[in-house]
């Protein structure tokens, strides 16, 4: 006999630039709240979220997602450009197949029934503290600078 799991999904958010204006039925609330530009709301958002989707075909290196990890929210995308130097796949979040809906589902269900929820959101925080935290990045920007400050032309 197969068995048949459910997840229970109270409210979807929608927010972002783009005004969206279709009426989608998705089978429960949905709330779509336009751009949000108060960085403390933006953060309240994250931080009470479960986890954050992101099912872009085609991004570089997105702020939202490292928005989410920053407030400790899992991410659910696809693995494609520079996701993947974001989420570490099941630690703080998922990186589906790409293009495969399927596979993001798999994910959603990952993410929504995870145990160890408490050990997620450190995961979250710690990949964002690590590798994205300001004054690491200024030094790094520092350092090419330089570097390309004393490139004398010469081609090694």
């Amino acid at each position: 006999m197969k068995q048949v799991s459910f997840i229970m999904i109270s409210r979807l958010l929608f927010f972002g630039g783009n005004d969206i204006k279709q009426n989608n039925d998705f089978g429960f609330s949905t709330k779509y709240i336009g751009r949000i530009i108060d960085e403390e709301e933006l953060s309240s958002l994250y931080s009470s979220a479960d986890l954050f989707a992101l099912p872009s075909r085609i991004d570089n290196l997105p702020n939202t997602a490292i928005e989410a990890l920053a407030c400790g929210t899992p991410v659910l995308a696809f693995k494609v450009g520079g996701l993947e130097e974001i989420v570490d796949h099941k630690i703080n979040g998922y990186l589906a197949s790409p293009y495969s809906t399927h596979d993001l589902g798999r994910g959603l269900k990952y993410l929504l029934t995870k145990l160890d929820y408490c050990n997620i959101e450190e995961n979250c925080r710690l990949k964002v503290i690590q590798n994205f935290d300001v004054k690491k990045m200024t030094k790094e920007y520092l350092d090419v600078y330089n570097e390309l400050l004393s490139y004398n032309g010469s081609m090694r």
